[in-house]
Order: C-alpha cells, then structure tokens, then sequence
C-alpha cells in the first residue's frame, strides 16, 4: 500500500480495545502475581493486583492517545498506534514503579505480573487493532472499476 493511495477515513474500534484490554491485561497480571507468591507457599493477590493498577492505566492513556485523533487513513493510524503504544507503556511504567514505591510489593512478583499484563495489553491491541486496519485498507493493486470479462469465443 502507498501513502498517495486513497484511503478512507476510519476511526480504530476504541471501545472493544479499552473493554478487552483492561480485562485481559488485569487477568494476567493477577494470575501471574498469584502464581509466583503461590511458589513461595502464600496465596496474595495484592502484587498481581497493584501490577494490573499499574497496566490499566497506562492502557487508559494510551486509549486516550488514541482517542484524540478521530478519523484518520489507515495508512496514518499506523503510525498513531505505535505511538499509543509507547505512549502506554511509558504510562504503565511509570506508574508501576510510583506504586512499587509507594507499596512495597513483593518485587519478583509485581514485576513479573506487570510485565505479564504488559504483554497481554499489547497482545490485544493487535489481536484487535490489525484486522480493524486490514479490513478499512484498499487492496494493492485493485482498482476501483473491475474489469469487465472478455466474451467466449468459440
């Protein structure tokens, strides 16, 4: 696909992104905090917890990130969603290590669950961001009027 190829103008499917992520990316990083202080012999799920606090967040700025640009080509969202990307996790970072801080939490597995539920948020941006983009974007090569079939000579 080229830049100068008309485009339509779409809007990334926001909604199921911020439903979806949040409640994948809390999951993983619950499970994963309970599975490593689980090794230890406790069943805690307040690091899994402040790691999935840490992720939401980020996920909540990066939706936000995204929000603010309305309608835009696919070609331009692109770009747009690696930003929001990186806009997230700098968020989610950020906001993790003020919450290890602040808490104290278990170190190996906050982090292990931040990180979990890091991938997981990341894992379903894709999941639903890709096939929004590939569905909107024109296909190379194909013009607007098909071509019309040749008759059958016999």
């Amino acid at each position: 696909m080229h830049p100068t190829t008309p485009q339509p103008l779409i809007r990334l499917p926001l909604g199921r992104l911020s439903v979806a992520g949040a409640g994948v990316a809390a999951a993983a990083a619950i499970c994963v905090g309970a599975f490593v202080r689980g090794l230890s012999g406790e069943l805690v799920l307040r690091d899994g917890a402040l790691a999935a606090g840490a992720v939401l967040g980020g996920l909540a700025v990066g939706i936000v990130f995204l929000a603010l640009w309305g309608k835009r080509s696919v070609f331009t969202w692109g770009a747009l969603v690696i930003g929001g990307s990186t806009v997230r996790l700098a968020a989610s970072t950020g906001i993790a290590a003020a919450i290890y801080i602040a808490q104290s939490p278990d170190r190996l597995a906050f982090w292990m669950a931040f990180l979990a539920g890091s991938f997981a948020a990341i894992a379903q941006e894709l999941a639903i961001v890709m096939p929004a983009l590939r569905a909107a974007a024109p296909m190379p090569g194909a013009s607007q009027n098909p071509p019309t079939p040749e008759p059958l000579r016999a």
